[in-house]
């Protein structure tokens, strides 16, 4: 599977706004990992799901952030 980055660009609640390159937006109910230092130093520490595409570039993941800890699934 090919990395494709993007950048938070805005957040408000639960809701995350990340824009990417043009025609590489990440298809609906995808996971987008992201690194947070405000949760750990680990990589890749919040998951969350791509809810919709609000043009060509920017998308927003919905309220339900799903934090990993590596040894078990929080909802």
């Amino acid at each position: 599977m090919g990395e494709n980055i993007g950048k938070v660009m805005q957040v408000m609640g639960p809701v995350v706004d990340v824009e990417f390159e043009q025609g590489k937006l990440p298809k609906i109910l995808t996971s987008l990992l992201i690194s947070n230092p405000a949760i750990s130093d680990e990589p890749d520490n919040l998951v969350v799901e791509v809810a919709q595409h609000l043009d060509e570039f920017l998308m927003w993941s919905e309220g339900r952030w799903t934090v990993w800890d590596r040894s078990a699934r929080k909802r």
